[in-house]
């Protein structure tokens, strides 16, 4: 996938299994403080503890980027979708 969407793509995505582990550097559809959203989550460490970022690959949106814990990342998103990839409309 590229890193924004453009206008006239069309995003295709599976419903996401609650049971799956999320992936590290997927592309997912959230439910969350600014409404449906489609962001990125990253994996890393923070002072010895695991985050969650959300990133937002859009410039435009970059004050959206954010890091959480596990915990703050359940109470805020729920995950929807995982992005399989894009299409261009004909």
């Amino acid at each position: 996938m590229v890193d924004a969407l453009r206008p006239g793509q069309i995003v295709l995505a599976m419903q996401w299994d609650r049971g799956r582990e999320l992936e590290d550097g997927a592309i997912y559809g959230l439910k969350g403080p600014h409404g449906f959203s489609i962001r990125r989550l990253r994996f890393g460490r923070q002072e010895e503890r695991p985050i969650i970022w959300v990133w937002a690959d859009n410039d435009e949106y970059a004050d959206q980027r954010r890091s959480l814990t596990p915990e703050e990342f359940d109470r805020e998103y729920q995950v929807l979708a995982i992005a399989l990839g894009t299409e261009q409309r004909l």
